[in-house]
């Protein structure tokens, strides 16, 4: 061992003890490396954390009203409730991970982070559906970890001033728990025994938009989910988001997608919709 780093350990040596740390947890929800040849995401806001690595070029993001084409020696982390919008250009590889953190990271402004990938990059590499379990998921604690230790101190909230108020937190979980569940702006804000005017105030303040809009949007992924994933027709798929008929849901998705719901499975799933023609 050289001298410099004897010299580095006895000045680290005169730390006191160090008892009752703050826990700092994370849990990854979902995570991949993707071959993406169709992305058209607008006005994404998700209840959870997001890492983005993008190695190569096809995506076009847009943050605050800038475009801007992801640089492959950055990390992009997006802690929950930011707004943004993805554009497909032409076909790219990405890395993504959803994930949740507890306190302190519950203080971190709800605004887009970038960082270098220097140390996380091999991290990522050493991925594998050919590890067990138990390896991917440490490999991803340390990746998630290492990202989270990037974030610059000014980022943080003060102590004192949580980012959202802990009535609408309650709620977000709920609406996020019953996603088919026929909300309403009065039923939530009675749940919490807030006003309806003192809900909304608060709900757009922490978030960024109107409780409307985030069910909109919550709704139509929860169809979208359903279409890629069931065999349920157009009917069903309106039911159990939320929608009383089908002509207001398609109307709703195609206006959110671009696409009719017919189309949306068609093109996506490669499948047609065993039911009525698409509206």
């Amino acid at each position: 061992m050289s001298k410099t780093t004897i010299k580095n350990l006895k000045k680290k040596a005169v730390f006191p003890w160090q008892q009752n740390v703050d826990r700092m947890i994370v849990y990854p929800q979902s995570w991949g490396f993707f071959l993406v040849r169709q992305w058209n995401y607008i006005k994404v806001i998700q209840p959870f954390w997001i890492i983005y690595w993008n190695p190569t070029p096809g995506l076009m993001l847009n943050v605050d009203g800038e475009e801007f084409v992801p640089d492959p020696d950055k990390i992009y982390l997006f802690p929950p409730y930011t707004r943004f919008h993805g554009k497909f250009c032409k076909p790219f590889i990405q890395f993504a991970v959803h994930f949740l953190a507890e306190a302190p990271f519950d203080r971190v402004d709800n605004r887009m982070l970038v960082m270098s990938s220097d140390n996380i990059v091999p991290l990522i590499m050493k991925l594998s559906p050919s590890n067990t379990e138990l390896q991917n998921i440490i490999l991803l604690q340390q990746i998630i970890l290492n990202v989270l230790g990037k974030i610059p101190i000014e980022a943080f909230l003060p102590q004192k001033k949580p980012l959202l108020d802990p009535r609408i937190k309650e709620i977000l979980r709920y609406i996020n728990s019953h996603p088919g569940e026929r909300h309403t702006v009065e039923g939530l804000s009675g749940k919490v025994k807030m006003s309806v005017n003192n809900f909304h105030r608060r709900f757009l303040l922490g978030t960024g938009v109107t409780p409307k809009q985030y069910l909109k949007k919550i709704r139509m992924e929860y169809a979208k989910k359903l279409f890629l994933e069931t065999e349920m027709n157009i009917d069903e798929v309106a039911s159990a988001s939320g929608f009383l008929d089908r002509y207001h849901f398609s109307k709703t998705f195609k206006n959110y997608f671009l696409f009719s719901p017919a189309a949306f499975r068609k093109k996506f799933c490669g499948t047609d919709i065993n039911d009525q023609s698409a509206i």
